[in-house]
C-alpha cells in the first residue's frame, strides 16, 4: 500500500472514531434528558383528570382525591391527584388563592424518613416543591398533582403524608389555623387529608 493510500485510510479511521464518539455523547445526553423528564413530570393522565373532575362535579366535597394509597417503586415518580372546587357562587368575585401543603407524617408511617419533606415530594409548580400556590375561579374546579418519588435506598414500609389545603379568606385572620398559619393563607379549606406511599421492593 502506498503512502497516499495509508494517509487516506488513517484519516478515514479518525473520522469514523470521531463520529462514533459524537454519536455516543448525543445518545447519552438524550437518554439523560428523557430520564429527567420522566422523573419530574407531574402531568396526570387524562383518565385521572376526568375522574377527579367528575368527583368534584357530582359529589358534595370541595376537595377530592381519587386515590389516597398507592404502591410505589424506589426512584419512580408516583402521582396523586387532588381536586379543588371554589364553592363561591358569585362569579363576579375574583379568583380565590389556595395553597396546598404536603408534609411527611411520622405518626402514621411505619418508617422514619428524615428526607421525606425535602427530597420525596414533587409538586406541579415552578419549584417542584411543597407548598403549591394556585388560583381557582368561582364555581370552577382545579386539579393538581402531588408526586412522591422515593430515592434509591429507601426502605420498605408505609410512608404517610398530610395534605393541607388553605385559602385566602380575603378577611385577614378571621379564622387562623396553627397548621397553615401563613398570613396570606390562614384558613383551612378542608380537614387535612392523608396519602400513603407503600414501598415493597
Amino acid at each position: 500500500m502506498n503512502k497516499k493510500a495509508m494517509e487516506i485510510s488513517a484519516a478515514f479511521l479518525v473520522s469514523v472514531i470521531v463520529a462514533i464518539a459524537f454519536f455516543g455523547l448525543a445518545l447519552t445526553f438524550g437518554l439523560n434528558a428523557m430520564k429527567g423528564a420522566e422523573e419530574y413530570s407531574t402531568t396526570l393522565s387524562e383518565q385521572t383528570m376526568a375522574q377527579t373532575e367528575n368527583m368534584l362535579d357530582t359529589g358534595h366535597n370541595s376537595v377530592v382525591m381519587p386515590f389516597k394509597s398507592k404502591k410505589v417503586l424506589v426512584e419512580d415518580l408516583t402521582l396523586f391527584a387532588v381536586g379543588i372546587r371554589n364553592i363561591v357562587d358569585d362569579i363576579q368575585r375574583p379568583a380565590r388563592a389556595y395553597r396546598i401543603v404536603v408534609e411527611y407524617n411520622l405518626d402514621k408511617s411505619t418508617q422514619a424518613c428524615g428526607g421525606c419533606n425535602a427530597n420525596w415530594i414533587k409538586m406541579n409548580s415552578g419549584s417542584g416543591k411543597s407548598p403549591l400556590d394556585i388560583t381557582v375561579n368561582p364555581k370552577q374546579n382545579r386539579v393538581s398533582s402531588i408526586g412522591i418519588q422515593p430515592p434509591s435506598g429507601s426502605a420498605e414500609g408505609t410512608y404517610a403524608f398530610d395534605v393541607k389545603i388553605c385559602y385566602d379568606n380575603e378577611n385577614a385572620n378571621n379564622n387562623p389555623s396553627p397548621l397553615c398559619s401563613d398570613a396570606t393563607y390562614p384558613d383551612f379549606y378542608t380537614d387535612p387529608l392523608l396519602i400513603k406511599a407503600i414501598i415493597k421492593n
